[in-house]
């Protein structure tokens, strides 16, 4: 076994700086000097952004130039493999039998899914020095599961930079409702939502999108049609923004631009300008 921690502190300062996400994340783990040296050390990339996944699997991830990477999955102790014996390592304050999986992604194997998820999250987010940048879920396994964890990350953080969910019937109108008011997000915001019709400012489910009966009561310009204005986001790729239907709340000077899908009738996008003095 190679000694690490008998280095000089600018020699482990080195070996670190040429581990990747996931070995950091499993370093942390072998013992309490070696999490709190990556902790002190903060060796990982400024660029790495941490995710919550809640989909058809449970995990926490990151994103970073090159693409998107599984950190830790989340299993319940039923899914545990009955073959073979699996170590046991150390995640917050549970001791949890683990594996790896397929390309340095840890698998953890826990007797309550929820809490799981929470200590999994909340560790990667001590080891890395990072807040939750993205949320991805769904509402496959219960009507009431973005809205757990949307509260759970309120409770200690505001806001997510993106957030996508989707719903195909599951969440009632009640917790859709709940979800748009509570969920704050700076950046991207991709829902995919099923209500009842009693709902009709975000149904969707229509051979074509009454744009004249969703903005209604809302200040709309559609004036300067082949105006092409420039979004920058915030890793400084530019959305070209082509023709307009800008609305505007209440008593506010904030300005949005509502983007038809001419692809896909039921879709739409929208961009919220920073200030107002992005409209021309």
């Amino acid at each position: 076994m190679f000694p690490l921690l008998t280095l000089p502190y600018c020699a482990i300062n080195k070996v670190l700086d040429l581990l990747d996400s996931n070995e950091l994340l499993i370093l942390s783990i072998c013992s309490k000097r070696t999490c709190q040296l990556i902790k002190n050390i903060n060796c990982v990339p400024k660029k790495v952004k941490l995710e919550i996944i809640v989909f058809a699997m449970d995990a926490l991830s990151f994103e970073t130039h090159t693409g998107r990477y599984l950190l830790v999955k989340v299993f319940e102790i039923s899914e545990m493999p009955k073959d073979k014996t699996l170590e046991k390592g150390k995640i917050g304050n549970s001791i949890v039998s683990m594996e790896m999986g397929r390309v340095g992604c840890l698998k953890t194997y826990w007797n309550d899914r929820k809490f799981g998820i929470k200590e999994v999250v909340t560790y990667g987010m001590e080891v890395f020095g990072k807040p939750i940048e993205c949320l991805a879920m769904s509402a496959q396994r219960s009507n009431d599961e973005p809205i757990w964890i949307l509260d759970w990350i309120n409770s200690f953080q505001k806001p997510l930079f993106k957030c996508y969910c989707s719903s195909n019937g599951e969440m009632s109108d009640e917790n859709i409702t709940y979800f748009l008011k509570n969920c704050t997000v700076t950046g991207k915001f991709m829902i995919n939502f099923k209500p009842s019709d009693q709902l009709f400012w975000i149904h969707t489910d229509t051979t074509q999108m009454n744009y004249d009966e969703i903005l209604d009561g809302i200040e709309v310009n559609q004036s300067d049609t082949h105006l092409v204005r420039e979004y920058v986001l915030r890793d400084t790729r530019r959305l070209s923004i082509r023709g307009r239907l800008d609305i505007k709340k209440r008593n506010e000077e904030v300005t949005a631009t509502i983007l038809r899908n001419h692809v896909e009738s039921t879709q739409f996008m929208m961009v919220v300008w920073p200030d107002s003095r992005n409209d021309p």
